[in-house]
């Protein structure tokens, strides 16, 4: 079993006949995707490929080339400048892909990034309140959703999903936040 990690959506996209091919034989288990966000401007502002319908499409030939396949995928909440809606259209992302599980992460400033210079920034207090409406939103739409209280990181599942944990699937999935 492989399990694919960290590949970033323009790849995806930009080999989408190339991944088709190679899920069909279904070796591949898992892959996992930071969409980082589900709007094109926020995407932008993070010197990210941003065209959205592109990285749908892609995902939605790679479900379609292995259903079986775990997809995963990490988000960031409040990142300098979002609007509520510009996370809701993250939301609708994640649903319209259906996606297996995932992470919304909060926003954290690195240092020397492009980000420093964005405004205005979103408050601590908000990116918590936005979690509280993500979690609410999964539940309303089909997720299981918890949070790593030390981290305030929202994972989320499917509730439909027959996820299977395995050692190789728990190292795939948890060593992004250890």
């Amino acid at each position: 079993m492989i399990h694919l990690r960290y590949i970033q959506p323009i790849w995806i996209v930009k080999h989408i006949n190339e991944f088709e091919k190679v899920l069909r034989n279904c070796r591949i288990v898992s892959l996992g995707s930071a969409l980082q966000s589900g709007n094109s401007r926020i995407l932008k502002l993070m010197n990210r490929f941003s065209d959205i319908g592109k990285i749908k499409d892609s995902f939605l030939k790679i479900k379609n080339a292995n259903p079986n396949l775990m997809i995963a995928t990490e988000c960031i909440n409040g990142f300098p400048s979002e609007s509520l809606d510009e996370l809701r259209d993250t939301l609708k992302l994640i649903k319209e892909i259906d996606f297996d599980w995932g992470y919304i992460i909060p926003f954290s400033c690195r240092p020397h990034t492009k980000a420093e210079n964005i405004e205005p920034k979103i408050s601590r207090a908000e990116i918590l309140k936005r979690m509280k409406y993500v979690k609410e939103y999964f539940k309303n739409n089909g997720y299981n959703s918890s949070t790593i209280k030390n981290y305030n990181i929202l994972t989320f599942n499917k509730q439909s999903s027959n996820l299977k944990f395995n050692q190789g699937t728990k190292s795939f999935c948890f060593s992004t936040i250890e």
